[in-house]
């Protein structure tokens, strides 16, 4: 369901139709005291616990029903993540309801482990390497040090009609919305570093930095998320350290708005350290101080 449509009060209410007593809802730590309101507000009448992914090992109980917000976040392959190994360990017995706007926004292997963890997955497969004979064209990728295995490209047509009788899709037009966005596309020209590690990373899938941390694009899915960091001037090696080198995007959000009252969007940790270095104190990430002040509010997206 697509943003601001509902997500939320239509799982909540879901779960009240269904006879939930004791509810579990997973999402993101900002999210939470909305949520919370949400379900104050409607009256519902089971127990709700509203708790961030990392937080979930803290909060094992005897619930009847799971909702998981954001779920494509448990959609790593081939791989499944830590999070989706723990609601499987924990919960897989109960009925869940899956929240997201974008469930597969990079590859149609990523639906295989958003099911997994239920034991009502419509993929009668054990494993994803199971699954990926039958779901995913997989190719060879070869590296400068290694050939490894491209799980990324997935069999769209046989994938779709096994998952869409679960599938429940909702846009701002079938709600109603009236407002019409208008979207105004800005290039940024980055620094001559920026273009050099991106054309060298498709091109060899692997950089060693000159302290020996390393950035690898070993598969389809990983290199877009690599390109997706460079281009913002910041990266993260495989150590799960980053690194800023180009301040370039927030240099020019800042001249080209100025004083501006603004919301911006951020994807990766190190995107918010780079506004912070140009922004300094101006920034913010509460909304009501955001309202009450000539901040600016950044949003994790």
């Amino acid at each position: 369901m697509e943003v601001r449509t509902g997500k939320t009060l239509t799982s909540l209410n879901a779960a009240e139709l269904f006879g939930a007593k004791k509810v579990l809802f997973l999402t993101k730590k900002k999210a939470i005291s909305s949520i919370e309101d949400d379900y104050k507000n409607f009256g519902f009448t089971f127990d709700l616990t509203v708790i961030n992914n990392e937080s979930a090992h803290k909060f094992i109980d005897d619930y009847d029903f799971l909702i998981s917000d954001e779920h494509h976040r448990n959609g790593a392959f081939p791989k499944a993540n830590k999070m989706t190994r723990f609601i499987k360990t924990n919960y897989s017995h109960l009925p869940m309801i899956f929240l997201s706007g974008t469930p597969h926004p990079e590859s149609y292997s990523q639906i295989f482990h958003q099911f997994w963890c239920s034991k009502r997955n419509p993929f009668k497969y054990t494993t994803f390497y199971k699954w990926a004979k039958d779901f995913v064209d997989v190719k060879d990728r070869h590296l400068g040090y290694a050939v490894v295995k491209d799980y990324s490209n997935a069999k769209m047509h046989l994938i779709e009609p096994i998952i869409k009788p679960y599938m429940l899709t909702f846009t701002q037009a079938e709600a109603g919305f009236e407002t019409k966005v208008i979207e105004n596309i800005l290039k940024v020209k980055m620094s001559p570093l920026t273009y050099q590690l991106a054309k060298r990373l498709s091109k060899d899938k692997f950089i060693i930095a000159q302290d020996g941390r390393e950035i690898m694009a070993d598969t389809a899915v990983k290199e877009m998320q690599k390109l997706h960091q460079i281009f913002s001037g910041t990266v993260l090696f495989e150590d799960k350290s980053n690194r800023i080198f180009d301040l370039s995007k927030a240099e020019f959000v800042s001249s080209h708005f100025g004083n501006s009252k603004l919301g911006i969007f951020y994807k990766f940790k190190a995107e918010y350290e780079a506004l912070k270095q140009v922004y300094g104190d101006s920034l913010t990430n509460d909304l009501d101080d955001f309202n009450a002040t000539d901040s600016i509010l950044l949003c994790r997206s």
